[in-house]
């Protein structure tokens, strides 16, 4: 059985499951930072591969956000809702790269600002890229 599995078991006490929460959110954790690990090895080693693919933003941010929701409602900020209007969202790039970024960006900030701040992201793009 999953941590995810047991955490969502409706029959055990709700302090067990959220000690189960807390280990499945500490297992991810330790995941990416393995990865990301691997990563600095790979890109010391000229080994990364980046796996490009033309990538919408704004559907790569509500992505991430999703992806973060959990572990930011365990911290004191809170997300605004995404203002999604950039006219040109489309970039090249590796999705699961971009994804980790964005994860970091939207985790750093929210853990230490104050439990009354409200974090927001609005992607714009002043500029064609050539």
């Amino acid at each position: 059985m999953t941590a995810a599995a047991v955490a969502a078991d409706k029959e055990l006490p709700e302090r067990l499951r959220e000690d189960v929460q807390l280990i499945q959110r500490n297992i991810e954790l330790e995941v990416r930072l393995i990865d990301s690990l691997l990563d600095l090895t790979r890109i010391t080693n000229g080994k990364l591969r980046l796996h490009m693919e033309d990538v919408n933003v704004h559907d790569l941010l509500a992505a991430s956000v999703a992806m973060c929701q959990a572990e930011a409602s365990a911290r004191p900020a809170a997300m605004r809702p995404l203002d999604l209007r950039a006219t040109r969202s489309a970039v090249r790039g590796d999705w699961a790269k971009l994804q980790q970024v964005f994860c970091n960006l939207l985790k750093t900030p929210s853990s230490s600002a104050s439990p009354t701040a409200r974090l927001s992201c609005a992607p714009r793009m002043k500029e064609p890229i050539p």
